[in-house]
């Protein structure tokens, strides 16, 4: 099943911003893609990216739910 795509939604209008690590909020900005090697092959994750307008960090919760922050494989498809 190579070619699968992991796709998110963007936040609804009673949730638009998460936690900075800054003590302050990031606002949802837009939805961008990441290839992330999986069991089955490569998928395309589209998942909502947020900054902070006061420290100017930006996030993407969804990377660490999925265990994928800062890097393009799920644990355990490292080649």
């Amino acid at each position: 099943m190579l070619g699968q795509r992991l796709e998110f939604h963007p936040p609804n209008s009673e949730r638009p911003a998460t936690p900075c690590t800054c003590g302050h909020s990031a606002r949802y900005v837009e939805l961008r893609s990441k290839a992330v090697l999986i069991a089955v092959g490569v998928a395309e994750c589209v998942r909502p990216y947020y900054r902070c307008e006061h420290c100017h960090r930006g996030q993407f919760p969804m990377d660490v739910e999925l265990d994928v922050e800062n890097r393009n494989f799920r644990p355990g498809c490292a080649a």
